[in-house]
């Protein structure tokens, strides 16, 4: 959502449709592969969000985010122990790994 407001142009080179844990399965089904584990990782990360042209009050609130991303990074690991909120929502990342199969 964020780069939909405040940097469109960046959007379409997101694939979005693959940030669905099922759709991301579907692309390893086809090179025969055996899922050992596949999931979101990380929490979400505020080094993520751009501005195209950002001003000087968006610069602000952008570096503030990040040092607030520090406190919570903590909040989080205390909170949420070594699960993390590894969520659809939370999560910029997706991970697959596989066993080739012969």
């Amino acid at each position: 959502m964020w780069t939909y407001f405040f940097n469109k142009p960046q959007l379409p080179l997101h694939n979005l449709s693959i940030m669905q844990l099922k759709e991301f399965r579907k692309l390893f089904k086809l090179h025969k592969l055996q899922e050992q584990w596949s999931g979101y990782t990380g929490t979400f990360n505020f080094w993520l969000f751009t501005a195209e042209d950002p001003g000087l009050i968006l610069k602000f609130f952008m570096r503030m985010m990040i040092v607030a991303q520090m406190a919570m990074n903590v909040i989080f690991r205390l909170v949420f122990r070594e699960r993390g909120m590894e969520t659809a929502w939370f999560s910029p990342n997706l991970l697959y790994v596989g066993k080739k199969c012969t």
